[in-house]
């Protein structure tokens, strides 16, 4: 006897669709919480005027905007 196909519930794959969107907001205020933090400390350091903080926040964005497509990469094809 062969097991029914495993067909899933529109309601299931929208529920899966927001836990990865919340997933990907939370992996962004990592990013941006994490590698600002770096940039500010690299400022106090250093004396940079903020610009180690602009360069944490420009690198939190680029890693995320990676991260992303990846993500999406195989919905592409």
């Amino acid at each position: 006897m062969n097991p029914p196909d495993k067909k899933s519930h529109p309601r299931q794959d929208a529920l899966g669709q927001i836990g990865v969107g919340w997933s990907l907001v939370i992996e962004f205020l990592a990013y941006v919480g994490l590698l600002g933090y770096l940039g500010h400390r690299l400022d106090e350091r250093y004396g940079w005027d903020g610009l180690g903080l602009l360069g944490g926040l420009l690198l939190a964005l680029a890693a995320w905007v990676y991260r992303v497509l990846r993500l999406t990469r195989s919905s592409w094809k």
